[in-house]
């Protein structure tokens, strides 16, 4: 059994409803293995503002709380680690986000892009 925090279906029922029901990489669109992660996490003063999270199969949602990929802020870019697992291994098709049709939060990409780059010592 697991618990989720205060908010947390709502904002998954916001991100699902401003992007839709499939994964931003991989476009998989099975409901059961979707799920919303935070662009700043809530930890970090992130909010459930559905513009703070994105639509991830688990193993993109995985990948993305590893920091093997981050999004650049004004192109929506994917851009990986040098030393990790390039797109092909991951199983990504989107190149960028862009065809979400909605852009998530300036500032909560520029916040993450910024995580990323200190984490993963881009």
């Amino acid at each position: 059994m697991t618990t989720q925090r205060l908010g947390q279906a709502r904002f998954h029922f916001g991100v699902m409803l401003r992007y839709g029901p499939a994964c931003a990489l991989c476009r998989i669109d099975v409901r059961e293995v979707l799920d919303t992660p935070h662009l700043v996490p809530v930890a970090k003063h992130g909010t459930n503002d559905p513009r703070n999270g994105l639509v991830m199969c688990a193993t993109h949602h995985r990948a993305f709380d590893a920091h093997l990929f981050g999004i650049e802020p004004d192109s929506l870019r994917i851009r990986y680690t040098r030393d990790g697992p390039d797109a092909r291994r991951l199983g990504a098709v989107a190149g960028d986000l862009t065809a979400l049709g909605k852009r998530p939060h300036p500032d909560a990409l520029v916040w993450r892009w910024e995580y990323w780059r200190e984490i993963a010592r881009v």
